[in-house]
């Protein structure tokens, strides 16, 4: 399963690799492909699995299936949604790399695209007016390989459904809310995101309902240390950098479980031969192309942001994280250096704003946030089995935390769809409205668009294939 991982992973960055970079990235790339089988191969020998072992296992398959169906298939009229559309359709209906005029300038798409690869390369060979059923199969695959990896330990039917569900609906208390009612927003999202200022640390279910490509992949590179944590720090570099063409800023969040597997395990598997050579192969196109523009992405420390409130900023982190940490750290005395390492970087990622709506918090706890619930998971199954007082505790607090969402998650499936044949002009037109949040007017051109004049040069060579030569006239229409 640890292998069928990696294959996950790796897979759409690699055809991402071949599809969008010239020539002479392709050369590294082939190497660590290479490197990549051949390891894989010799790991392969030292395996012994069997696919029909999965088969007790179809609760975490069943869940996984249920909540992508729901969230994939009719998916409500969102922001997020909007953009995965115009990835999705600029995928589908342009050649690799994607060039898009707007406003009589070329861009060519700059983002991480590994969970669109795959569904928009299916569709493009086979004529599908819809990727939807791909991108179906595809993230429940991915959710059901984290889940499978991360409860491993677990054989019977009932403890894998609690699993799922805490896994799915686990957040932190913004319930809270209630007590603020001119906060409240609408509850399609607002449930959940409510924190303005700060900025939130949203449930697994709001990824998947919302934004599914950051989930999907931090969620498999984090369950590949909590399966064997030893292994995963000889692909570690890999990994990171793997993830990052799924989520730059959920890469960065796989920190805290690093730093836990290193405190384990020792320095010493980081530095295999095959870790190093792989990653630093994949590591020099990834950050070319991730950093291109990303200089426009505001960066600032949490007290500088204008809606700053330290009342606010001390209720956040109790809400979101200190409070469910503590009652881990008071009942989980052999994951004590564990929870307080999650402490730590969730306190650090809390005091910094990086991104337009502070993305490093939101999307950088992706993987903090898998970690907590697979915790409070054991915690809670342990608790049952010995009838120990403290699942009271937790029931209150599950069933507290999951109530907002699961009320937000039954809106969203009752609001106006999304629109499937969104574009990035019509996208940049809608940003451009005035109903719209200032922050939001200039959003695409520095999240997922750079200019194609703009494009890292090589010995004069462009880092991606078919660019024009020449950037047409033309400028940013002013917010």
């Amino acid at each position: 399963m640890f292998i069928l991982a990696l294959i996950y992973l790796a897979l759409p960055v690699f055809i991402i690799l071949f599809s969008f970079f010239n020539s002479i990235y392709l050369v590294p790339s082939s190497v660590a492909l290479v490197a990549f089988i051949f390891c894989l191969a010799k790991q392969c020998k030292d395996t012994h699995f069997q696919f029909f072992t999965l088969v007790k296992y179809w609760p975490l398959l069943l869940v996984s299936f249920i909540i992508a169906y729901l969230s994939l298939v009719y998916p409500f009229k969102y922001l997020d949604w909007g953009k995965h559309f115009a990835v999705l359709n600029v995928l589908i209906g342009e050649s690799w790399p994607p060039i898009i005029e707007i406003n009589e300038q070329t861009w060519f798409l700059r983002y991480y695209a590994a969970w669109y690869a795959l569904p928009a390369l299916f569709a493009k060979i086979f004529g599908l007016q819809s990727p939807t059923a791909v991108l179906v199969i595809w993230t429940t695959t991915g959710l059901f390989i984290a889940l499978v990896l991360s409860f491993h330990n677990i054989r019977k039917t009932w403890p894998l459904f609690i699993g799922a569900l805490v896994f799915f609906f686990f957040s932190g208390l913004n319930i809270v809310k209630l007590l603020f009612p001119h906060h409240i927003e609408p509850v399609s999202h607002g449930w959940l995101t409510w924190w303005s200022g700060i900025g939130n640390v949203p449930s697994n279910l709001f990824f998947i309902a919302w934004s599914p490509p950051h989930i999907t992949g931090t969620c498999v590179a984090t369950s590949l240390f909590i399966y064997n944590r030893r292994l995963a720090l000889q692909y570690s570099g890999a990994i990171v950098v793997m993830t990052a063409w799924w989520s730059s800023f959920g890469a960065i969040g796989l920190a805290p479980i690093i730093a836990w597997a290193v405190s384990k395990e020792g320095y010493k598997p980081v530095f295999s031969r095959q870790n190093w050579l792989i990653t630093l192969l994949l590591a020099i196109p990834a950050l070319l192309y991730l950093t291109q523009g990303a200089e426009q992405v505001p960066f600032m420390f949490t007290w500088q942001h204008p809606d700053f409130s330290l009342t606010y900023f001390i209720l956040f982190c109790v809400a979101e994280f200190l409070l469910i940490l503590g009652i881990l750290y008071w009942f989980e005395r052999e994951e004590r250096e564990f929870i307080a390492i999650l402490t730590m970087f969730f306190l650090l990622f809390s005091l910094l704003h990086w991104g337009t709506i502070n993305e490093l918090l939101g999307k950088g706890s992706t993987s903090t946030n898998c970690i907590m619930a697979i915790l409070v998971t054991q915690s809670l199954l342990k608790s049952l089995k010995n009838r120990v007082w403290r699942r009271k505790i937790l029931v209150i607090y599950l069933v507290a935390a999951a109530f907002p969402v699961a009320a937000a998650f039954v809106k969203g499936l009752s609001m106006e769809r999304a629109d499937k044949k969104m574009t990035f002009k019509k996208l940049a037109s809608i940003y451009s409205q005035k109903d719209y949040p200032k922050v939001y007017h200039q959003f695409i051109y520095h999240q997922y668009l750079v200019k194609t004049e703009d494009v890292v040069k090589t010995f004069g060579m462009p880092l991606l294939r078919g660019l024009p030569e020449k950037q047409k006239g033309g400028k940013i229409p002013d917010s």
